[in-house]
């Protein structure tokens, strides 16, 4: 991929990120079904930027090819709101680490940790 192809890539899960948090504000509630605790987790333009480049930029474009990753980035967006598209898939991206969080909650961890555990672990592979 070229260089201006990452350039617009991270342009574009920026804004997608930006409009999602302008759209929803500053919680995403996250309705727990059959008695499991409701989550609201607080959303921030870094956390949202983070959490897209991971599911859609490295783990969409590895799967998938980096062109259809730049192609759901690009359908995520009508200008610089989200389509129902976009809505959607950070919507599924935020229940997916919702339901991890009940998971780590459920197995009696901390989730602050057990994010910063695997955080940890992402970034030291990155590095190697």
């Amino acid at each position: 991929m070229s260089s201006i192809d990452m350039n617009e890539m991270g342009e574009l899960v920026r804004r997608v990120a930006r409009a999602f948090v302008a759209e929803e504000g500053q919680f995403y509630l996250s309705e727990g079904d059959n008695g499991a605790q409701n989550i609201a987790l607080p959303l921030t333009l870094d956390n949202m930027v983070e959490a897209i480049r991971s599911v859609v930029v490295e783990g969409a474009a590895r799967v998938l090819g980096e062109d259809l990753a730049l192609l759901i980035l690009r359908r995520s967006l009508n200008g610089n709101a989200l389509t129902d598209y976009g809505y959607g898939l950070v919507c599924s991206l935020l229940e997916e680490v919702c339901g991890d969080l009940r998971q780590m909650i459920a197995e009696g961890k901390d989730p602050d940790a057990e994010i910063a555990r695997l955080r940890a672990k992402r970034e030291a592979g990155a590095r190697s």
